[in-house]
């Protein structure tokens, strides 16, 4: 087989197999850390990697990054799960875009495999791995670990997590 005709993993694959083999994921579970990130996806912006927040706020890109101290939070995690979990193969066009911390202008494939690496860095444990292994609630893990509002809106942000799954669920189906 040619080098041209192998197969060549995508960057948000390349990271679900880094965090698989450091956290020692098995069977369905990266599909299932997958799935999730796929949910987060669409409860921020219905999926689209172009998304600015409505009103012009400062969320960015499919999982709703926010300019400024999110990306520069976002661009250390990164530096520290390279030392960690090995490098990750953002394209330069993706690593410029990060510096420049506008996440609507990193390709989707980069912005999933950033929001992962942003999950693994920012959790205090393994948070990330009980949630692969379906110790840890997917909207429980959003409001923690994701959603960067106040939490007296807590309560209401988990009501509309509950409305976009039942949303996601009719568009994409139960195990998508």
């Amino acid at each position: 087989m040619s080098e041209s005709s192998k197969f060549k993993p995508n960057v948000k694959q390349v990271v679900l197999k880094q965090i698989a083999d450091k956290k020692g994921l098995v069977g369905d579970e990266t599909a299932r850390l997958d799935a999730t990130l796929r949910r987060v996806g669409f409860v921020e912006s219905k999926g689209d990697p172009e998304a600015v927040q409505d009103g012009g706020g400062p969320g960015r890109g499919k999982h709703q990054h926010e300019l400024g101290a999110s990306t520069d939070a976002l661009k250390q995690r990164l530096e520290n799960y390279e030392e960690s979990y090995g490098f990750v193969p953002l394209t330069q066009a993706d690593r410029k875009a990060l510096e420049a911390g506008d996440m609507s202008k990193v390709s989707e494939d980069g912005q999933d495999a950033l929001t992962l690496v942003g999950w693994v860095m920012k959790t205090p444990g393994d948070e990330v791995g009980e949630l692969a292994r379906g110790e840890y609630k997917p909207g429980q893990f959003w409001l923690d670990y994701h959603w960067a509002g106040k939490a007296e809106d807590a309560p209401a942000k988990k009501e509309q997590w509950m409305r976009e799954m039942a949303d996601y669920q009719r568009t994409h189906g139960r195990t998508n």
